[in-house]
């Protein structure tokens, strides 16, 4: 089983928080929160980031704000400058949840590539709520004497809340293939039947 990342922190809290699963009664532990969004996890390599200008007194720009346009980062993110070198300790303000990185200088060559994982924490979100639905799934309504308990209210919202997570998470992207078309391994493309049923170009 894969260890428990200290560079995940901030969006285990975070994930916590949307699925309101925080203090000592919590229903999942942090590693189980973890696995869940390391399998909504994406590779970024080497993604230009944003430069933001800042202006001194004297009108120079310079460049010193620099943005992903994807949130959600670890905290062990790599920075880069253009030549490919490492200014990741040069940076004195890092938000990685907004993704969002601050440099005292201008970094040479302006630019600045990152390099780390970023998480669709409405996704992984989404699949804890399910996984806490199947666990309330088997609670029921009852009555003792003039008193009634409604338990599946709970599930109702447990569910409810998964499914506009579900429709904020990151769109996934997929290849379909056509079934009643045979492949052209000769071409590489597809090759589709004419109207006596035989195949041609």
């Amino acid at each position: 089983m894969p260890s428990l990342r200290t560079t995940m922190a901030d969006l285990i809290t975070q994930v916590r928080t949307l699925i309101g699963d925080a203090g000592a009664t919590h229903v999942f532990d942090d590693q189980v929160i973890q696995d869940a969004l390391d399998c909504v996890r994406i590779e970024q390599r080497w993604i230009a980031l944003r430069p933001v200008q800042s202006f001194l007194p004297d009108g120079t720009m310079l460049f010193y704000d620099y943005y992903s346009d994807t949130p959600n980062w670890e905290s062990d993110i790599k920075l880069q400058d253009m030549s490919y070198n490492d200014i990741t300790a040069n940076v004195d303000l890092s938000e990685d949840i907004v993704g969002h990185w601050h440099f005292p200088t201008q970094p040479n060559g302006i630019g600045v590539r990152a390099t780390g994982k970023t998480y669709d924490v409405y996704g992984a979100s989404a699949d804890l709520l399910d996984s806490w639905a199947a666990q309330l799934k088997l609670d029921f309504d009852f009555k003792s004497g003039t008193d009634q308990y409604t338990r599946q209210q709970k599930y109702q919202m447990v569910t409810d809340l998964a499914k506009r997570y579900r429709a904020l998470a990151r769109p996934q992207r997929g290849t379909l293939y056509q079934s009643d078309a045979a492949l052209d391994h000769a071409g590489g493309g597809v090759v589709y039947p004419d109207v006596s049923g035989t195949y041609g170009n």
